[in-house]
């Protein structure tokens, strides 16, 4: 198990503006995640969420690994690497659905990036709210009502669905 580098707030903020700017250009959108998005003092790796399509998902590797970090996990849904300065990055894709003339797929870029912002007891809490109310929060896909996906394009959907009030990301660490 390899310990996870530990940094403040400010200088993983300073991380992550260079990460978004250098990726920005080959995604459709891309927010920065995790606990830099909750604001925590301490921040142990830089979450990225990022739309794009599967050329653009190539892109966005092949950029991480012009500086040859080391790759630590990589799959459909993220890339793991750590960087030459010791700073682990995690890139989480959400592609963007193929159009179909019979039905479409919204997009599960609300609900990714509320899964990834966290925290952990967080999204254990709203998976929570969301058996009560009958409905199975799937972190990945979005918020179902049986097979019917009702919310997975913006977070406040999925909030809003639940009968929530929104709740800011600094305030979700539960």
């Amino acid at each position: 198990m390899v310990c996870v580098m530990k940094m403040p707030l400010a200088t993983a903020d300073k991380y992550a503006e260079t990460i978004v700017a250098e990726l920005h250009p080959l995604c459709n959108r891309i927010a920065v995640a995790g606990s830099i998005r909750r604001r925590c003092p301490q921040v142990g790796d830089i979450d990225i969420v990022v739309e794009v399509t599967p050329d653009q998902r190539r892109a966005v590797i092949q950029r991480c690994s012009e500086s040859r970090p080391e790759v630590m996990a990589s799959g459909p849904m993220n890339h793991r690497v750590r960087l030459a300065n010791n700073v682990q990055l995690e890139i989480y894709f959400v592609e963007i659905p193929a159009p179909d003339l019979f039905q479409e797929d919204p997009s599960p870029w609300g609900t990714r990036l509320l899964c990834r912002t966290g925290s952990k007891q967080f999204n254990i809490w709203l998976a929570q709210q969301a058996i009560s109310a009958g409905m199975h929060w799937n972190p990945y896909w979005g918020l179902f009502l049986g097979a019917r996906n009702i919310a997975s394009a913006e977070e406040v959907d999925i909030f809003k669905a639940l009968h929530l009030s929104y709740i800011h990301p600094e305030n979700r660490e539960r």
